[in-house]
């Protein structure tokens, strides 16, 4: 891997104050760490954004809210994306779908995806299930491997909630490996071939299909489910 450490920018999409979501994003921030890739956190509490303008969709580095311009500038520079998610009527949250209709196909062409989500008291997956969707509309490659928590994996310890189930810290700390393995992959082929890690940009990423399908997620329209 050589001193090589390319950066990925997790995303959570939670607003809660006390969000499980963020934890678990976190937790896999810190196990990316590990694996020689530098983690960049977007906290869409912290961090509010504008309702997405179809004005600025192909060139959202021009928008006139600095927090869109920002996030622009910070997912074009990653190599990765983690989305995070809570279950919100069977799906994800309308605050992460926000965030992506502020990026475009050129932020996430070629780059891998992980995917995490919180499932309250269920172990839901059909946020990733209706993320891969979304991340194959914008050309990224939404990895199989994911992570699906519920209230049950955490417990609130000096304050604050931290992710206390072993099974499930064994599943981020592979989910983390697997997304360096892939990035670092794709870095090395690109050297070889002395060529980015973008893919073409292709046209339609809202109002068109996106590319066929991996036949390695095309299972359960999600991939295997390792929680």
């Amino acid at each position: 891997m050589s001193g090589y450490r390319p950066r990925v920018l997790l995303i959570s999409g939670s607003v809660a104050q006390t969000a499980h979501t963020r934890m678990l994003v976190v937790t896999l921030a810190a196990a990316l760490k590990l694996n020689n890739v530098e983690p960049d956190l977007l906290d869409l509490r912290a961090t509010p954004l504008p309702i997405a303008d179809p004005v600025y969709h192909e060139a959202p580095e021009g928008h006139p809210e600095p927090a869109v311009r920002e996030i622009a500038e910070r997912a074009s520079a990653a190599s990765g994306f983690v989305l995070g998610s809570p279950v919100y009527h069977n799906s994800y949250s309308g605050v992460l779908k926000n965030c992506l209709d502020h990026l475009g196909i050129k932020h996430f062409a070629g780059k891998p995806v992980a995917l995490v989500a919180h499932g309250g008291t269920i172990r839901n997956f059909q946020p990733c299930d209706h993320l891969r969707i979304v991340v194959r509309g914008m050309h990224g490659n939404a990895i199989v491997p994911q992570v699906v928590t519920t209230d049950s994996d955490y417990a609130l310890q000096a304050g604050r909630l931290v992710i206390v189930e072993r099974a499930v810290l064994r599943r981020i700390t592979a989910l983390a490996q697997h997304l360096s393995q892939q990035i670092h992959v794709l870095h090395e082929l690109a050297a070889r071939n002395n060529g980015g890690l973008a893919a073409p940009r292709r046209r339609g990423a809202h109002t068109k299909t996106g590319p066929d399908r991996d036949p390695t997620v095309a299972t359960a329209e999600g991939g295997e489910h390792i929680v």
